[in-house]
């Protein structure tokens, strides 16, 4: 079991089978954790009034679907709890997690670092991308990643980064995935544990469902491709400033040996 200071939460539908597995796969490697709800938004448009759909048509050119913003009004509820809550870091999971009991100590150990405590630390990412190594913590690197990553299945926050998380979603227009990444508007350093601490199984659905993506006009492409330049430069003229502020930026950028995931 992971003691205090680290306190746990589980993003599910308690009610559910696969919530009711995904408990009984923390009971069964003693970690006790907190049911954060899943978010169901309802089915009648708008589905939240912190959904901008037109900034996210202007910016993608097509809305957000329902589960998206669901899963995003879910980790928002984590967040305030984590902001009001006194534990001073905090692992939050999704109910496709995968934790092994061999890894529970490297959790405790990255947690309890205080290099990370204004950081969001990910378990596990979808993007297999190359890094450059910023500690070492036991047998665990806790690295910064040298492109996009995917994936909000289990990561760690503390206090700090969960408040302006919070402030700077009041309202939002992309995944939540996609949201951890603009570091240039909530000013969160994004980085990962390397190998990773935590897995997710390709098989398991997803709750969020199909993502279509519909054809758009040449204006609205238009529009959505004026929208990605400035991100691009936003994105990338903070990516340097976040490597020279950790003392990266000449480092030697590494590629995985594997896919660096825990066998789930």
């Amino acid at each position: 079991m992971i003691p205090s200071p680290l306190r746990v939460l589980l993003i599910c539908d308690p009610s559910t089978e696969r919530g009711i597995l995904a408990r009984n796969r923390l009971h069964d490697i003693g970690l006790e954790h907190e049911v954060c709800p899943a978010v169901f938004p309802p089915a009648d448009h708008p589905w939240s009034p912190h959904y901008d759909e037109g900034r996210r048509v202007d910016a993608y050119g097509y809305p957000m679907v329902r589960g998206e913003i669901g899963c995003f009004l879910a980790h928002r509820e984590a967040w305030r709890r984590v902001v009001e809550e006194s534990a001073d870091m905090t692992l939050v999971l999704e109910d496709d997690n995968v934790l092994l009991d061999s890894d529970l100590a490297s959790i405790r150990e990255v947690a309890s670092s205080p290099e990370i405590k204004d950081m969001v630390t990910l378990l596990f990412t979808g993007s297999r991308l190359r890094f450059r190594r910023w500690l070492h913590i036991g047998n665990t690197s806790v690295v910064r990643p040298a492109g996009v990553t995917y994936a909000t299945v289990a990561y760690l926050i503390g206090k700090k980064s969960a408040a302006k998380l919070l402030a700077e979603s009041e309202t939002f227009f992309c995944p939540v995935d996609e949201f951890l990444n603009l570091e240039y508007l909530h000013g969160v350093t994004l980085v990962h544990t390397y190998p990773f601490l935590a897995g997710h199984p390709d098989e398991t659905p997803s709750l969020i469902g199909l993502r279509p993506k519909p054809r758009i006009t040449n204006l609205r492409r238009f529009k959505r491709n004026c929208h990605r330049l400035m991100r691009c430069l936003r994105d990338g003229a903070c990516r340097l400033r976040t490597l020279a502020k950790m003392g990266l930026l000449f480092a030697k950028v590494e590629k995985p040996l594997s896919s660096g995931s825990r066998p789930v």
